[in-house]
């Protein structure tokens, strides 16, 4: 039953809903412009950028979104090491020329 529906509609106007769902992602690509190897990762894994460096940062967060992880990107080949990482599951992010680039990472 809508209110438009009623038989006189002047005095009961359709309402119409509107919903906006934000995701708080500015872009997110799907292309793939860095691997982690290896995956699990036991004592260090290597990321590597593929192409060009600008502006490039690579975080990581751990599943409850908290940071563990910011640094800026000198080199196309960075290793990072297990050191304060509990086992579990991690997400890298690489901010490049204003792109966000996201991969899972299994620490073990």
């Amino acid at each position: 039953f809508a209110s438009s529906d009623h038989p006189n509609a002047a005095l009961h106007p359709k309402l119409d809903v509107c919903y906006v769902v934000p995701t708080g992602l500015n872009h997110l690509s799907q292309e793939n412009i860095f691997t982690i190897s290896p995956n699990p990762l036991t004592t260090s894994a290597i990321i590597q950028i593929n192409g060009p460096l600008k502006n490039a940062e690579l975080f990581i967060y751990d599943l409850l979104g908290e940071e563990i992880l910011n640094q800026k990107l000198n080199s196309n080949r960075t290793e990072i090491e297990k050191r304060n990482l509990s086992d579990g599951i991690y997400f890298i992010k690489v901010i490049n020329d204003n792109r966000q680039f996201v991969q899972k990472i299994v620490v073990q």
